[in-house]
């Protein structure tokens, strides 16, 4: 854009900008791109088809393009043609992530597009991204990114980032060392050694291998389906009712839809009489088992409430969530149960009216179905 100004004021040339996504999130870009639009700059912005671009025998050039405002079609024969570069990250940092299992984003740079990671977080715990190999940054940018690394690094060290929680564990006498744990955790905190085993440190406790364990070999205590049945109980300060009132299991994520239910209180929503909801690290902890133990405790409908896709703080924990819920309800439909009552939802921190919009409607949706076949 600085060189299209300088065309404009400086030697009265015509300049054309053929772009598609074009950022001006920096510090100053928005401005610049005013300041050359007021110069007579021209921008051609694209977002489904994209230019034609021939060049003649002569070297001469002809673009060729519809103008998405316009509806019309278009052809430039500029006197001088100047094509970006290819934004890709290096060699060495593509070779670092292979190494040391680091989620790249579409274009190849050292973190994936989630929300969970800005601004210099990996998937690896104690790895950072920063600068030029996270993204395309300004100098500014770059030395804020080197900022943040240094304050986590210094958190590490001291141990503030690090809360005492238990970790997953693999109990030996029930491995069967089929690897699932291995191949699914998102933070590659599994090794296999003469055993499988955890690393602690790499450990965030998202649940998915314990989910997953065929052999319910790996373990956290309090994600435990027996810790979770004894979270299943009716509020004691719920008044009985006449009427039928449902019994509404939500599992939640701790990183948006318990947030979003703690907001939706805040805000003063209405939520269901009946509603009891589980936290937990990641939907991807959810297992068949902590459903059906729901169920089990007299549920009249379970909800299970994860992270959009795409921000998942471990990538997939969502994805594995709503596989679930679907093998759920494709048994129930065989068994002529109402699949009704399992329902899977995305949500975000920041959603309290849309966590209460959801809630009311499924306590709807229960009360025309009436209590549980299974109701003790």
């Amino acid at each position: 854009m600085l060189s299209s100004l300088l065309l404009q004021k400086d030697f009265n040339l015509q300049t054309y900008i053929l772009t598609k996504n074009l950022k001006v999130a920096g510090d100053g870009l928005e401005s610049l791109y005013r300041e050359t639009k007021n110069a007579g700059t021209i921008y051609i912005k694209f977002t489904d088809a994209l230019p034609d671009i021939h060049q003649g025998e002569e070297d001469n050039i002809r673009i060729d393009f519809f103008d998405e405002i316009t509806s019309k079609n278009f052809r430039l024969t500029p006197d001088m043609t100047v094509v970006d570069e290819t934004i890709v990250p290096s060699r060495y940092a593509t070779g670092l992530a292979k190494i040391f299992h680091i989620e790249n984003d579409v274009n190849g740079f050292l973190q994936r597009d989630n929300v969970h990671r800005y601004s210099v977080l990996t998937n690896r715990k104690g790895i950072m991204a920063a600068g030029p190999s996270r993204d395309i940054l300004a100098d500014d940018d770059q030395r804020i990114d080197a900022e943040n690394a240094a304050l986590l690094v210094m958190g590490l060290v001291s141990g503030e980032t690090e809360k005492r929680t238990e970790k997953a564990q693999v109990h030996e006498g029930q491995c069967i060392r089929c690897l699932t744990c291995y191949r699914l955790c998102p933070y590659h905190a599994i090794t296999l050694n003469t055993r499988v085993e955890v690393v602690s440190n790499a450990c965030e406790r998202c649940g998915i291998c314990a989910a997953h364990c065929p052999r319910g070999a790996v373990r956290i205590t309090d994600l435990e389906p027996g810790a979770i049945s004894d979270l299943l109980t009716i509020d004691p300060g719920m008044k009985p009712q006449k009427r039928f009132t449902p019994f509404i299991v939500a599992f939640c994520c701790r990183r948006s839809a318990a947030q979003a239910r703690d907001l939706s209180i805040g805000m003063g929503h209405r939520l269901p009489q009946g509603l009891k909801m589980i936290e937990v690290p990641c939907s991807g902890a959810i297992s068949f088992e902590h459903i059906f133990a729901a169920l089990d405790n007299n549920a009249d409908g379970v909800m299970v409430l994860t992270c959009h896709k795409g921000n998942c703080h471990s990538e997939h924990g969502n994805i594995y969530a709503g596989q679930k819920v679907e093998q759920i309800q494709e048994v129930f439909s065989r068994i002529g149960f109402e699949k009704e009552r399992i329902l899977i939802q995305t949500l975000a921190s920041n959603m309290g009216t849309e966590f209460a919009r959801i809630a009311v409607r499924f306590e709807e949706t229960i009360l025309k179905l009436g209590p549980s076949q299974l109701k003790k």
